[in-house]
């Protein structure tokens, strides 16, 4: 019996080893159930040791070793000085930080070409890929992650997320349809159905006979269209009223004018700020109705994966001036300040991390679309003994806040746009003007009331006059 309980235990120590089990189940004879495995004081022992070999392994020393990191320069992400012997940036500062925290010598590496690396037919890689897989440097310092380079290189741990878009400068015009989006559609409706009611009302008012003598007789009678053009007056705030048809219903035609007060106050409060008010449109919505309904050409970077994404997306069509109208430029920082001194002719393809750290202060552009999402990291070589390494410490350095810090400083990520940062308008909703219409209602309900009280009293004379006679 003793042996077959240290069979066992050797057992569950093997199957540890080999795949670190967290949910597995055995049967305890004391309380007769399946518990879990690490539940149990000894495997939970050996749980922990087995751990902390793996994590022994995982992050080795760095000690003495030398990373030669290699990029092109690129403003606010790594910039070389000192005779191109020492980098400064977003990157260049993580790198610095990872020197200091794991002990190794680091050494940039700076390329002249803005190429990151396109696979030839051989098999071999150009740019910065090709310098990683030919061991001339160990390590990428920026890079997205990219399925088609997976063969080359391995990625550290995710440091930001980025997406894609095109930017291009708003057309902030004048919206000519103030006049309908003054006011919510709920409180049109509203205005019309109670110009068409209240017309109707009139209308039939009128027709009621009355067998007694007002002190001021009005015996002019209006048309349905009457009614409806002398309410609309009204609601406009026209000056004259006839007064034969404001004493048809004088009660009515005083809640009626009361309303329309109220309802053109309303209205002109806002009125002045509408009609003057821009708001910011985008010429476009996508890359089709870029192509499609504006002549702008679109700038994109030739060295990153926006290349290939463009020319496999729209290099097949037979139509060639689709494509004539897609410039690609080597230089991401000469990509952006063509942009910016002509932003009425061009829109920019480009990464949002990227467009952060090289945009400038005057040049405002608003961001449409999002074709890609991609994790921006650093790239090793293939199987690099120290990536687990690296990725231990950079999970440190996001979990203390270092990454928002750095991302604050060189990215921008507090840069407000204030042009379009403007408050928007908000129509004039039902819930804002019900009380005026609550004043028309009980005008309504009062000239309805006076109505039947003075057909009461008129009954009730005659018949008091029928029984004195």
């Amino acid at each position: 019996m003793a042996m077959q309980c240290i069979l066992m235990i050797m057992i569950f120590q093997f199957a540890i080893m080999g795949c670190c089990a967290i949910n597995g189940l055995i049967w305890l004879k004391q309380k007769q159930k399946f518990v879990q495995l690490f539940s149990i004081p000894q495997f939970a022992t050996l749980q922990k040791e087995n751990l902390a070999k793996r994590q022994a392994l995982e992050i080795r020393d760095m000690r003495n070793e030398v990373v030669r990191a290699v990029y092109y320069e690129e403003k606010n992400m790594v910039m070389f000085y000192d005779n191109d012997t020492k980098v400064n940036g977003i990157c260049g500062d993580l790198w610095y930080l990872l020197e200091d925290y794991l002990n190794f010598t680091f050494v940039p590496i700076k390329i002249n070409n803005q190429d990151f690396g396109e696979k030839l037919e051989n098999g071999s890689y150009t740019g910065v890929v090709g310098m990683l897989t030919r061991n001339e440097a160990q390590a990428i310092m920026r890079t997205g992650f990219f399925l088609s380079r997976m063969d080359a290189m391995d990625y550290t741990t995710a440091l930001w997320k980025c997406q894609f878009h095109i930017y291009v400068k708003p057309e902030w015009l004048f919206d000519n349809t103030w006049i309908l989006t003054l006011f919510s559609p709920k409180t049109w409706y509203f205005i019309i159905l109670l110009l068409i009611i209240l017309s109707l009302v009139g209308y039939f008012l009128q027709k009621i006979p009355r067998n007694y003598k007002p002190e001021k007789e009005v015996s002019e009678n209006f048309s349905l269209s009457d009614h409806f053009f002398y309410s609309y007056a009204m609601m406009c705030g026209q000056g004259y009223i006839p007064d034969a048809f404001h004493n048809k219903n004088k009660i009515l035609s005083l809640s009626k004018s009361l309303f329309a007060w109220l309802i053109l106050l309303a209205f002109s409060s806002h009125l002045i700020y509408r009609m003057t008010n821009r708001d910011p449109r985008l010429p476009f919505y996508d890359i089709d109705t870029l192509f499609s309904n504006t002549n702008k050409t679109l700038l994109a970077f030739r060295g990153s994966i926006i290349y290939y994404y463009l020319y496999s997306k729209y290099g097949e069509r037979s139509d060639k001036n689709l494509l004539d109208r897609v410039q690609f430029i080597d230089v991401a920082e000469d990509m952006h300040n063509k942009m910016c001194n002509n932003k009425k002719k061009y829109a920019l393809f480009e990464i949002s991390d990227r467009f952060n750290a090289l945009n400038r202060d005057d040049c405002r552009l608003a961001a449409v679309g999002d074709y890609n999402e991609t994790y921006i990291s650093f790239g090793v070589q293939k199987n690099y003994p120290y990536k687990k390494t690296i990725d231990y410490a950079l999970i440190k350095f996001i979990e203390v806040g270092l990454m928002d810090a750095l991302s604050d400083r060189w990215l921008k990520t507090k840069m407000e746009n204030t042009e379009q940062k403007q408050t928007q308008f908000k129509m004039i909703d039902l819930h804002q003007v019900y009380l005026i219409f609550m004043i028309l209602c009980w005008g309504t309900l009062i000239s309805f009331g006076v109505l039947v009280l003075e057909n009461i009293i008129y009954y009730y004379e005659i018949k008091n006059t029928q029984h004195i006679q």
